[in-house]
């Protein structure tokens, strides 16, 4: 053995390949080409197969919360901003009172589309029967006040 290394391994658990971590040993033998031996740096006993997350629910998913908010000159364009997922479809509805509208976004999205996992910030607007002068606006999901941007 002229070296060693802390890196990852391919291994076969559950019939699954996982990347474990493993010791990256080099041999370099005198009458031969050097080679790498692995060896896992995980008992074998505690390597397991990667949970699978379970299906989502068909239609609607959670509100998403809302990072703040602003308003068009008139008052009844209110413009929501949130950070949701890149393959998914946004919309946002409106309830309006005497003291405050509360905004709700909700996602639909096709758990048949393989999709990667990064958000990306999303902007939504909504027109709003009457101005929204000081009334204040609710994020649904949280019940929380929006800032204004």
């Amino acid at each position: 053995m002229t070296g060693a290394v802390f890196g990852l391994a391919a291994r076969d658990v559950a019939g699954e390949r996982l990347l474990v971590p493993a010791w990256l040993f080099t041999a370099d033998p005198v009458d031969a080409a050097p080679y790498t031996v692995v060896e896992t740096a995980v008992v074998r006993e505690y390597l397991a197969p990667p949970v699978k997350p379970s299906p989502p629910d068909q239609g609607t998913a959670p509100a998403r919360q809302i990072g703040s908010y602003r308003t068009a000159e008139d008052g009844r364009k209110l413009t929501v901003t949130f950070w949701g997922g890149v393959c998914g479809t946004y919309t946002a509805e409106a309830v309006e009172t005497p003291e405050r509208v509360t905004v709700r976004i909700d996602e639909k999205s096709d758990p048949g589309r393989v999709c990667i996992a990064i958000a990306k910030e999303i902007t939504l607007t909504v027109t709003l029967q009457s101005p929204l002068g000081d009334r204040a606006v609710v994020d649904a999901a949280s019940g929380e006040a929006v800032p204004r941007r």
